[in-house]
């Protein structure tokens, strides 16, 4: 995206909250002029007006340089958003439950909700229901490669039982991998070509760590501007920017992002993603009526801090700049946590992580 004018604005929204803020170049650097958010519901012209006004009341001088001396004034700003949104549902069948739990381990954390299901030993009508509900978005069938002993009497029905799937919701994103994804193989040529809905050809979960697989299932989820996906590459350059490794989370209300990216001299940065939904803020069944109730409760304002982590009683302003190892307490109990969620994303053995602010990004040499 090249810039062309002295300001412009991030738009991130979420499923909780939209987030605003302006960026513009002041004494020739890049500088965050300022951010606000609110909940998701309100429009983020109302929340830029909200920051062009706080500027105009505080700094005039610049405010007249972007030409947001006026209300309504930063209305047409050139505008770089992002979209978080709840995570899809995904159906992942193998022959057997040693094929399907890998599977779902790396379906797991490239966004999607899954449902894990086996065809040995399971009821045929249970598994053709839930390919047919409505709220799944794409199966992904898989098989070693080659086949093991224990699923070559079932390889054929599975294939038969997605492909029938597909007949009945055209629009179903069918996933094959490993012993399945053999090109114009007897498994792919039961799926009729030109339907809506895509018919894939994935690698084994085994290859590469999984993260090929990963890397193509959450190319299948979400939008061009998913943020999620946009974090991801944010700390890569971020990385690159420091020479230094990087290591971001982000805790939202329908799922969590693990990112880390090393850096090597005269190599771009590879970030590499845990997109978790399973290490939501609040579990699916938690509602606005339930907040609700909890924060009826409380006998002190909510802040920034983490809650229950000790945070609460920090004498410094929610973000103020701090040394980061005195802001680590946002880290230190979820920590084990994310270690389960994503089992492929080793902590750094050189230095501790140090995180900050709500969106917490950690760094080590």
């Amino acid at each position: 995206m090249r810039i062309e004018q002295p300001v412009f604005a991030t738009v991130d929204r979420g499923t909780a909250t939209t987030a605003v803020a302006l960026v513009g170049r002041v004494e020739r650097r890049w500088r965050l002029i300022g951010s606000t958010s609110a909940p998701a519901g309100i429009p983020e012209e109302a929340l830029l007006e909200r920051v062009r006004g706080r500027l105009a009341a505080v700094d005039p001088g610049t405010a007249a340089s972007f030409a947001f001396d006026s209300a309504g004034s930063a209305a047409d700003i050139r505008r770089l958003a992002c979209i978080t949104s709840a995570a899809p549902e995904i159906v992942v069948v193998a022959a057997t439950e040693r094929v399907v739990g890998p599977l779902a381990a790396v379906a797991a954390t490239a966004g999607w909700r899954v449902r894990r299901l086996v065809l040995d030993g399971g009821e045929i009508l249970a598994i053709a229901t839930a390919l047919a509900d409505p709220r799944v978005a794409a199966v992904l069938a898989g098989a070693s490669d080659p086949p093991g002993a224990d699923e070559r009497p079932l390889i054929g029905d599975l294939g038969q039982l997605v492909a029938a799937a597909t007949e009945r919701r055209p629009d179903l994103v069918a996933v094959l991998a490993g012993g399945l994804a053999e090109p114009g193989g007897r498994t792919e040529a039961l799926f009729r070509p030109g339907r809506p809905g895509a018919t894939v050809l994935a690698p084994p979960p085994a290859t590469g760590g999984g993260e090929p697989l990963r890397v193509l299932l959450d190319g299948l989820r979400g939008s061009d501007h998913d943020g999620r996906r946009a974090l991801a590459v944010a700390t890569g350059t971020l990385a690159d920017v420091m020479q230094r490794r990087v290591e971001v989370v982000e805790i939202g209300r329908t799922g969590a992002t693990r990112v880390t990216a090393g850096w090597t001299a005269g190599a771009a940065a590879v970030p590499r993603a845990a997109l978790v939904p399973e290490a939501a803020l609040l579990p699916r069944s938690f509602s606005d009526a339930h907040l609700d109730a909890v924060m009826n409760w409380m006998t002190s304002p909510w802040t920034g801090c983490a809650p229950g982590t000790g945070s609460a009683s920090c004498p410094w302003p929610h973000g103020a700049t701090r040394p980061a190892t005195e802001r680590c307490c946002g880290w230190r109990r979820p920590g084990p946590r994310w270690h389960g969620c994503s089992p492929r994303h080793r902590p750094s053995t050189r230095s501790p992580l140090r995180t900050c602010s709500s969106r917490r990004a950690a760094y080590g040499p």
